[in-house]
């Protein structure tokens, strides 16, 4: 196992957040956010794009090391904790210790490395699966620890293992005990939607031990971006339904969409279907087959996986924007995509799974369809498609309440808040980042 060394920052409350996934916008949005209040950011992750991305690199908003960690499969639940060693982390053993404590050995040693060269403040762990060793090394360091829960984690595991044809029964159970018995050890818990915070709510974890911070879009990002053509010869002046996003699963409600379409194609002979983002295999040839049931090769175009930077172009080459989500518990907290959608003045169609259809009806910027009735999608879409006025005032008003209501800029004061209250900002480093960034360099 390899860990980049890592040097702590002597001038600002020193934090280390913990990812077992790539660097996604929220991870970026709260690191930039941080930076900017005061606080000298440190990412370890485990994740790497490809074998050249460097142990260590300094982004914009944080420094960041990956943890080079051996390959096994799956991670496991459990409740409990062995100290870590080499022989642990090979092998058998490592997976046995894996599903007794739910703590990656490896993991656990390119942590217990990371805290002992940067000597952090605080702890941040994003999801539910890292909950566990983020408790361990609080207690261990008696650190205060941030559990930044993105999604429904449990009902996550189960909906995967279900799409390779495993039972996720058990996996579910073993992460809802993490939920009920660990999570609550964590000093503060980021929810990332009401649902989730009502959720934990009844858990038994108090409103005090919370801040909300959902998935809103960072409106500097968008601020001026480049448009190009995207659209394939076949769509050119055609009214575009449009989805941006993951498609690995059929919570996403992909195939839900085609069946609306295809069932619908006769009244709303100049629609096409552009479907941008990566396509998991297990889930394609459901897809595929009915599109062919259909006939529709002509009218659906996939794009493969597209870069963030490629999201205004897609969804600038949409009428409609669609969120056709099944009742699927994992889907605990708004797509960012729905924000963004709405930031380019789309209107969205989305289903009635929980938190999209609230924002929906909040932001008054969309229709809402029956979740999982291919019926009542076909029947929304036709009527969006016969009413372009009433299009274009559902983009305005769903653009109005992203810029005024639903924006990063609102959400990071709550961060911020939850964080100084945590680990005080010294009045040294109550200071404009450039002038801070200034002080660092001078060192």
């Amino acid at each position: 196992m390899t860990v980049a060394t890592v040097s702590p920052n002597l001038t600002r409350p020193r934090l280390l957040m913990l990812l077992d996934d790539p660097v996604d916008s929220r991870i970026e949005r709260e690191a930039t956010s941080l930076t900017q209040a005061g606080y000298a950011v440190h990412i370890l992750s485990s994740h790497f794009w490809k074998p050249t991305d460097p142990l260590r690199e300094t982004l914009p908003f944080a420094e960041l090391s990956r943890a080079c960690l051996p390959q096994t499969p799956g991670q496991w639940p459990a409740f409990w904790m062995f100290p870590p060693s080499r022989l642990l982390s090979r092998g058998v053993l490592r997976n046995v210790c894996k599903r007794l404590t739910q703590v990656d050995p490896p993991w656990l040693t390119a942590a217990i490395q990371a805290i002992d060269a940067l000597r952090p403040q605080l702890l941040h762990v994003h999801d539910l699966k890292l909950v566990p060793l983020g408790v361990l090394l609080s207690e261990r360091y008696g650190l205060p620890l941030v559990a930044d829960i993105h999604e429904n984690y449990p009902a996550l595991v189960e909906s995967y293992r279900q799409l390779y044809g495993k039972d996720g029964r058990s996996a579910r159970r073993l992460w809802e005990r993490v939920e009920r018995e660990i999570l609550p050890k964590a000093t503060h818990i980021l929810p990332v939607s009401l649902e989730m915070w009502d959720h934990f709510q009844r858990l038994g974890i108090p409103a005090a031990q919370m801040t909300l911070v959902p998935n809103t879009v960072n409106l500097q990002k968008f601020e001026h971006p480049t448009i190009q053509p995207v659209l394939p010869p076949e769509a050119l002046n055609k009214f575009v339904f449009g989805y941006v996003g993951l498609i690995d699963a059929p919570h996403r409600g992909i195939h839900l969409l085609l069946e609306a379409f295809g069932q619908n194609r006769a009244a709303m002979p100049n629609a096409f279907l552009l479907l941008a983002g990566i396509v998991n295999d297990q889930y394609r040839p459901q897809l595929d087959a009915i599109i062919e049931r259909y006939d529709l090769q002509a009218h659906v175009h996939f794009t493969g996986w597209i870069n963030e930077s490629e999201f205004p172009s897609h969804i600038a080459a949409c009428q409609v924007c669609v969120a056709p989500s099944t009742r699927n518990e994992a889907i605990f907290g708004i797509h960012t995509k729905l924000y963004v959608y709405h930031l380019f003045q789309k209107p969205i169609l989305a289903s009635s799974v929980g938190p999209n259809a609230r924002y929906i009806q909040e932001s008054q910027g969309g229709v809402v369809f029956e979740a999982e009735d291919v019926a009542d999608l076909g029947r929304h879409m036709v009527a969006m498609y016969q009413d372009p006025q009433g299009c274009q005032h559902w983009g305005e008003q769903g653009q109005r309440a992203v810029r005024e209501r639903f924006n990063w800029s609102v959400t990071e004061r709550d961060l911020i808040h939850a964080y100084r209250q945590l680990l005080p900002l010294p009045p040294s480093t109550m200071q404009p980042p450039a002038l801070v960034a200034q002080a660092e360099h001078s060192l």
